[in-house]
Formats: structure tokens, C-alpha cells, sequence
């Protein structure tokens, strides 16, 4: 199944990029969803709503599962001056998320693997922040949950990196999920 799953990606990828552009996720258009704006400003948007959800201000490393084209991946990354593993089971997203990165400067810092994710190669907290296609409560990887592979925040930003103030939330995320339904 993950073949067939990898091939369609490889086979829609440049179309989803030519209609979606570089986010490859839903948008957000206001809370009753009658906003009038640019899809790709949505697509900002819906990040920005998620990261809201829960206590997120600093992330050094950050984990985006289903990373497509990268575009969210380069978001993250420009947020939180963090560096982001970007996973996917296509190889041509892996290719052009790279090219992407490597064409806004950030090749160093923003990293494509092609991996499953539900078969991680990563130690428990190795993140600060997972960014997933699916619900993270929901996601189990190597028989634990997605929350799992989270470390506790920084205690303290270093004063080169950008710090982000969410709105006060009671609900404490640090998974952050684009799509309502999981993608594999």
C-alpha cells in the first residue's frame, strides 16, 4: 500500500504544486469560513491558527510528517529560526522539497528524508514541535504515540532565535495537524 501511496505522490505532486502551490494542506478562511482571500495566504493562515492552538513559543527542531513539496516545512522553519526534518514516502517531493529549500537559502536548516511515518527513525524527544498530516493523538509510530517523539520545549529561547507568543490556551498542544483525515 505504501508504494501505491508513494507513486500517486510522485505522479500528482507537480500538479497539486501548479493548482495548491507550495502547501499541499487545506486553508483557513476565517472562523465561519467566508474569509475572502488568496489560497496560499489560507494555507499561512491555517498554520498560524494550529501553532495558536497550544503553548508553542520557541522550537529548535521540529518534525513535519507528510512534508509534501516542503512548503510548510520552510514556514516552520522561518517562524521559529528552528531546523525541520520534512518526511514523505515520495521521492520526487523529497527532490523538489529540497530544490525549494536549497533556492530560498535554507538548505542547511530545513531537511527532507523520504521515510514512513509510521516506522520513525527518531529517538523520543527528538522534537520540540511535530507538525503531522493527522490528528497527533490519534498517529501511532513504532507501537507509540506521535507525542512521544516530542521533548520538552526550551526552557528558555537563545536571543538569536524568533520567539512566538500564542494566544492564552487551555488545550497545551505541541502537535499541530493540517488535515482533518489521515493521508496514509
Amino acid at each position: 500500500m505504501r508504494k501505491g501511496i508513494a507513486q500517486l505522490y510522485d505522479e500528482s505532486s507537480a500538479l497539486w504544486e501548479r493548482q495548491w502551490g507550495e502547501h499541499m494542506h487545506t486553508g483557513h478562511y476565517g472562523r465561519d469560513g467566508t474569509e475572502q482571500k488568496d489560497h496560499i495566504q489560507a494555507q499561512v493562515d491555517m498554520i498560524e491558527q494550529l501553532i495558536a492552538l497550544g503553548p508553542v513559543t520557541a522550537a529548535e527542531n521540529i518534525l513535519d510528517v507528510g512534508c509534501g513539496i516542503g512548503g510548510s516545512s520552510r514556514h516552520l522553519a522561518k517562524k521559529f529560526c528552528a531546523t525541520v526534518t520534512g518526511i514523505t514516502l515520495s521521492p520526487k517531493q523529497v527532490a523538489r522539497a529540497t530544490e525549494l529549500a536549497a533556492a530560498e537559502g535554507m538548505g542547511d536548516r530545513v531537511l527532507f528524508a523520504l521515510e514512513d511515518a509510521l516506522l520513525l527513525p527518531y529517538a523520543d524527544e527528538s522534537f520540540e514541535l511535530v507538525s503531522d498530516g493527522v490528528p497527533g493523538d490519534g498517529v501511532s509510530v513504532n507501537g507509540r504515540p506521535v507525542m512521544a517523539f516530542l521533548s520538552p520545549p526550551p526552557a528558555c529561547p537563545t536571543p538569536d532565535k524568533h520567539t512566538h507568543t500564542p494566544d492564552d490556551s487551555p488545550m497545551g498542544l505541541s502537535s499541530i495537524s493540517m488535515n482533518p483525515m489521515p493521508l496514509y
